[in-house]
């Protein structure tokens, strides 16, 4: 819901007015609205001029067009968000994870936990990559995709009974039919568990 200084003026205003309003409110990477007067800094307008480089994956090119942006738009989670992940995606596994950290702080999406686990598990802790999958997880418990990660870091740790765990962990999760990516997560889980098990049968 939009929330307007005053009561008075929100009453004032037609069902027609908040509809075209509603319309044409600017919604973020995370589907948040930015305001209800979208007013922009120089630095977001360029930042919103560039975001296709991510989009596209166009990683190194959309590093070297963000962080010039660093000291005016520190302070926006989204700006962060997709600094860190491209720095991510370009191996600088270290600086994501400072600019991960930064914007975990001010936002409750665990995206932010599941690239931080993954940039920590590229750079060989395991442990502080588990602890930011479970977190993740705890976090919106109906996400799979933690639990993915996880699982998959397990198998390649030879951590066979812990990955049959977490395995079904997912089996028991509800699945929404109609988001895919959910769909395929959770079928790839359950492959890999009944073929974890299946090893353990043989041996």
């Amino acid at each position: 819901s939009i929330f307007f200084a005053s009561s008075s003026i929100s009453s004032s205003l037609s069902s027609t007015t908040l509809l075209t309003a509603k319309s044409n409110l600017d919604f973020s990477f995370f589907s948040y609205p930015l305001s209800a007067v979208d007013i922009q800094s120089p630095a977001e307008k360029n930042w919103r001029s560039v975001r296709y480089l991510v989009t596209f994956r166009l990683y190194e090119d959309a590093v070297d067009n963000l962080y010039p942006m660093y000291d005016e738009l520190c302070g926006d989670f989204r700006y962060l968000f997709d600094l860190g992940y491209s720095l991510h995606k370009t191996g600088r596994f270290q600086e994501s994870n400072e600019i991960l950290l930064r914007g975990s702080k001010m936002s409750s999406d665990p995206m932010f936990h599941n690239i931080m686990g993954k940039n920590l598990e590229a750079m060989g802790d395991f442990d502080g990559a588990e602890k930011e999958y479970f977190l993740a997880h705890y976090m919106v418990p109906s996400r799979i995709y933690p639990l993915y990660l996880l699982m998959d870091m397990m198998i390649r740790q030879c951590r066979d009974a812990e990955a049959v765990e977490i395995g079904e962990m997912v089996r028991g999760m509800y699945v929404n039919e109609k988001v895919l990516p959910m769909k395929r997560m959770h079928k790839e889980c359950i492959s890999k568990l009944d073929s974890l098990k299946q090893q353990c049968v043989m041996h």
